[in-house]
């Protein structure tokens, strides 16, 4: 009798313990199938190596991405020519002259003389090269190389002689040069510029020519017509300008307004005898300096062949 209720409590307790190995069994099934679920939905939304691995997305390395945003930051403008460092161009100036500075023209009027300044017009006429070296997207230096040619002309008011009476005087006065203009360049876009700078000139000739007229605007042929006259040798100049860089039919040009304003007197001899009214035979002249200077508007234009 006991053995068999030794047998029975053996045999409850083997039913009990498969139970719960069953139960046990049924839990991990039901994790497994889960994790299989997740794993199968995060395989779905990501990329993967063809054998159901993921495959993580590979970021671009920052020194191509610098170098991606520095190529379109540049060519911004959509033209290559300001992506360059160096450009080169040929240039054309033409304009007009007069005179300025003459820190004596009072001492003219005080002996009732004409202004020195005064009555002067003329043009003016260059050719040359110019380069761009660009510091950055918005400076350059632009350092220029040209010849110039100056022309002032001034007609007097009629005046007396004593063989001829009244006559009538032209001056011409002719300047060339070889200017040497140094400029900073600002672009606060790309197509526009503003300039300032300084130019030094080199006079390699000048010339002169006076001729009389009579009332009836007759020339008047005589020695007293003789007129020797020169520059300075060397010129110290302002530079300012404005204007535009522009493409067209794939070329680029500039087109811009300069003034240049010398700091250097025109004349060599720049001493002028001025006799006071009413003067007589004896009296002796009083010297006065003349000081002028000559000032230039231009219109310049260039092409960029390099």
């Amino acid at each position: 009798m006991k053995n068999i209720f030794f047998a029975s409590l053996v045999a409850v307790l083997g039913l009990g313990v498969q139970s719960f190995a069953q139960d046990d069994d049924y839990a991990q099934d039901q994790d497994d199938q889960v994790e299989y679920a997740t794993k199968t939905a995060s395989y779905d939304t990501e990329e993967d190596d063809g054998y159901g691995n993921p495959v993580q997305p590979q970021e671009e390395p920052a020194a191509v991405r610098t170098e991606t945003q520095t190529q379109s930051s540049n060519s911004s403008s959509g033209n290559p020519f300001f992506d360059k460092t160096f450009n080169l161009a040929w240039r054309l100036g033409i304009g007009f002259n007069g005179l300025h500075g003459s820190p004596a023209s009072s001492e003219y009027t005080k002996y009732n003389a004409e202004d020195p300044n005064e009555g002067w017009a003329g043009a003016n006429v260059e050719l040359g090269l110019f380069s761009q070296i660009h510091i950055n997207s918005m400076f350059s230096i632009v350092p220029e190389l040209q010849f110039t040619f100056r022309f002032l002309s001034q007609t007097q008011d009629e005046f007396y002689t004593w063989y001829y009476g009244y006559v009538k005087e032209e001056l011409n006065l002719y300047i060339f040069d070889l200017d040497i203009p140094v400029t900073f360049r600002f672009n606060p876009v790309h197509f526009f510029y503003v300039e300032a700078g300084a130019q030094l000139a080199f006079n390699l000739g000048s010339g002169s020519d006076r001729t009389w007229s009579d009332a009836d605007g007759k020339e008047i042929t005589s020695d007293d017509t003789d007129f020797k006259w020169s520059s300075e040798s060397m010129f110290i100049s302002l530079v300012f300008g404005l204007g535009a860089t522009f493409e067209m039919h794939n070329k680029n040009y500039d087109v811009g307004l300069r003034v240049v304003y010398d700091l250097t007197n025109l004349h060599k001899d720049n001493k002028d005898q001025i006799y006071p009214p009413n003067s007589t035979a004896t009296t002796q002249p009083t010297v006065i300096e003349n000081n002028s200077k000559v000032w230039a508007v231009q219109l310049v234009i260039g092409y960029w062949f390099l």
